[in-house]
This record gives C-alpha cells, sequence and structure tokens, in this order.
C-alpha cells in the first residue's frame, strides 16, 4: 500500500483515480490507524505506571532485605548475650551450691561443738 506523502522511484505523476483511490484507502483505514494510536499511547501510559510499580516494589524488597539482615545482626547480637548470660548464670548458680553447702557444714560442726561441749560439761560436772 502505497499512501500519497510517500516518496517512490519514479517521478511520474499521478492520476487522478489514484490520488482519490490513495484519499479513499486512508480514510477507510483512518478508524484503525486510530484505534492503534489510542492503544499504543495507553499501553505506553501502562507500560510507565508498570515500571512506576515495579520500582515501587523493588525499592520495598531492598528495604526489607535490610532490615531482615539488620534482624538477623540484631539476633546475633542478643545470641551472644544470652550464651554470656547462660555462662554467667552457671557460675552463679555453682557458687550459691557452694555457699549453701558451706553454711550447712558450719550449721553441722557448730552443733557438733556445741553437742560435744555440752557432753564435756555433763560429764565434768557428774559427781
Amino acid at each position: 500500500m502505497k499512501l500519497s506523502a510517500q516518496s517512490t522511484s519514479t517521478s511520474t505523476p499521478a492520476s487522478a483515480s489514484d490520488s482519490v483511490s490513495h484519499i479513499t484507502e486512508f480514510v477507510r483505514n483512518a478508524r484503525a490507524i486510530a484505534d492503534s494510536l489510542n492503544r499504543y499511547e495507553f499501553l505506553k501510559i501502562r507500560t510507565g505506571q508498570l515500571r512506576t510499580d515495579l520500582l515501587l516494589v523493588q525499592k520495598e524488597k531492598m528495604g526489607l532485605l535490610v532490615s531482615t539482615l539488620k534482624e538477623k545482626d540484631r539476633m546475633g547480637e542478643c545470641e551472644s548475650r544470652a550464651s554470656v548470660i547462660q555462662a554467667d548464670l552457671t557460675r552463679k548458680t555453682g557458687k550459691l551450691k557452694a555457699s549453701r553447702a558451706e553454711n550447712w557444714i558450719w550449721r553441722i560442726g557448730g552443733t557438733l561443738a556445741l553437742l560435744k561441749v555440752s557432753i564435756d560439761l555433763i560429764n565434768v560436772l557428774k559427781p
């Protein structure tokens, strides 16, 4: 299909019937051309919107990735602190048990010493 605005390799003047047929064909195709242009413009706008949406989603994804990495780092710090606290608790629990055992040993020793003194006193006071 040749349009009247197209250049041709031959420079013969177009006849009037050729010009009319070209104009008729152009008018006949005008609605399809307009529809195609409208679809193109709509798709161009929609593509721009989708690109914007894609960029926003990618930005959100990066933000979530950064948040996840920060939380993993924080979790690692908490785990290391928890292990230090657990070791300290175990050490203090051991010291507390040893201290309680020492208290009971002193109580038992004191009771035995008091009992021995009492027995010695009874033996001395016997006639």
